[in-house]
């Protein structure tokens, strides 16, 4: 009788061991790969790579300018789309919504480049960071979706019922208080989402680096990744892929912190 709390506490360091190799075992490409990066971009790192046009500067400029069109159409649309289905999930749009957004979630990345590029580059003739944009809003908008759905569902079931007791009407319960209540881990899961997006640059490819092909001194529509690809494709700028991939990582690294810095304030709140 008395081996058996012993043989638990065996068991429970065991399983723990086994977890934490585990754990360390999923960490080490990326450990490798953090490594690679700093140990070759460390000496590259120098202010003419921020400052010239032929540096970073350009793939921030290009990502600042496609990215704010995505955050600008994406963020209302998918919040408002999420809004409407988790409120009102009787209707058939919102049905036929509830269906589709893990199917567009689920869509590669060169399918929607293809498709934006039937819609907005071949009838024009003409490559535009409009398009790019285009493209970065529907990969997007399925995260934005399904972030506000879930985060609703987990709301208690009673609040929008004692909203709407006390004489509100039900736009104003969402309004000031569904809404209110959801925004942190709304904003947390979209900010990691966008931190997946930066990286992403095949649609980019499609839609947006036909401008440089005709002007081949203009680089200032590219995003960071394209910049990357365009460096990787030039041997006398490949040296240079890797200063580019590591503050590309440092970007990401920051947007996931920042998420997680935004949740748990808001997963304490609600579940205490």
């Amino acid at each position: 009788m008395n081996s058996h709390p012993q043989d638990r506490i065996v068991r429970c360091r065991i399983v723990k061991g086994l977890t934490g190799l585990l754990c360390f075992i999923a960490l080490f490409p990326f450990l490798i790969i953090a490594w690679q990066l700093i140990s070759k971009a460390r000496h590259l790192f120098e202010t003419d790579l921020f400052t010239q046009q032929e540096g970073i500067l350009n793939g921030l400029s290009g990502g600042v300018l496609i990215f704010s069109l995505t955050l600008l159409l994406a963020l209302p649309l998918g919040v408002l789309a999420g809004l409407y289905v988790q409120q009102y999930s009787r209707s058939h749009l919102s049905l036929c919504l509830g269906v589709w957004n893990p199917i567009f979630a689920g869509m590669p990345d060169i399918l929607i480049g293809m498709v934006v590029f039937l819609w907005l580059v071949a009838p024009f003739h003409q490559f535009s960071v409009v398009a790019g944009g285009v493209s970065m809003v529907i990969l997007l908008l399925p995260s934005v979706v399904h972030s506000t759905i879930q985060s609703l569902e987990d709301l208690p079931s009673g609040l929008k019922e004692s909203g709407l007791a006390l004489g509100a009407s039900s736009s104003m319960v969402i309004t000031r208080v569904l809404f209110p209540a959801v925004y942190k881990p709304i904003l947390s899961e979209i900010l990691v989402a966008f931190a997946q997006l930066m990286g992403v640059c095949t649609p980019l490819i499609i839609t947006v680096c036909g401008l440089e092909q005709m002007n081949p001194d203009d680089r200032s529509s590219i995003t960071v990744a394209l910049l990357i690809w365009d460096f990787f494709r030039d041997p006398a700028m490949t040296v240079y892929v890797w200063p580019c991939a590591l503050f590309l990582m440092a970007v990401i690294a920051v947007l996931y912190i920042i998420s997680q810095l935004i949740y748990p304030t808001y997963d304490k709140r609600i579940h205490t």
